[in-house]
């Protein structure tokens, strides 16, 4: 049987995606778990969870063509009591920073019936991450507040670097070979020479050792 299978945009959700799709910006800023569960057609009428247990780490987001995915750490840091995971909600609130920014409202919210047993941390380390996609077409104004209590994964820092590394390749300047002389493009731009090729997944890459700091 399928885990978390039940999901819905709630009904407060509509609304606050109809005031972005309006022109306000959007922003998701907390994640809660909880046990108990409710009839899935009931899903949509949520304004909280049935029982509230913990509050769970926003680690990531990732825009594609069909929406936006946000990742949603569980993980019992400081957790006394076992409880039994049936429902993750999402938060949000409306034009972040602003004189007319808005309370946090639940903006979906998933549901499993057999659900996930969180054990106390004085047990086991106990680590859960779940992909939430929102399809939107235009995610400019959606942001993300990324928790930094979140746990730091080997797979996670993995991604990043991976991430890290393709921005690097998809530069503006090109990058040079790193046996090419410190002379002419490259002593233009401000770098020196070469440094030996980093392996990473993406294969060999040449860096640079720079006499300053770029942004990436």
């Amino acid at each position: 049987m399928a885990h978390w299978q039940d999901a819905a945009v709630t009904n407060d959700g509509v609304e606050m995606l109809n005031e972005w799709m309006a022109g306000r910006n959007i922003k998701v800023v907390s994640a809660y778990g909880g046990t108990g569960t409710v009839s899935v057609d009931k899903l949509t009428e949520q304004t909280g969870l049935v029982d509230q247990r913990q509050r769970l780490n926003l680690v990531g987001e990732e825009n594609s063509a069909d929406g936006k995915t946000v990742q949603v750490q569980v993980s019992n840091t400081g957790l006394t009591e076992e409880y039994e995971l049936n429902q993750v909600g999402v938060y949000a609130l409306l034009d972040p920073g602003k004189e007319t920014e808005t309370e946090p409202k639940m903006l979906f919210i998933m549901q499993d019936e057999k659900g996930v047993t969180v054990p106390p941390v004085t047990e086991v380390s106990f680590l859960l991450e779940l992909y939430c996609k929102i399809g939107i077409t235009n995610n400019g104004r959606f942001q993300v507040s990324i928790d930094s209590a979140g746990v730091a994964t080997i797979g996670r820092m993995k991604e990043e670097l991976d991430r890290l590394a393709a921005s690097i390749l998809t530069r503006r300047w090109k990058l040079r070979p790193a046996s090419l002389s410190p002379h002419g493009a490259a002593r233009k731009s401000g770098r020196t020479g070469g440094l030996p090729p980093v392996r990473t997944t993406a294969g060999a890459i040449p860096i640079w050792r720079c006499r300053r700091r770029w942004r990436l």
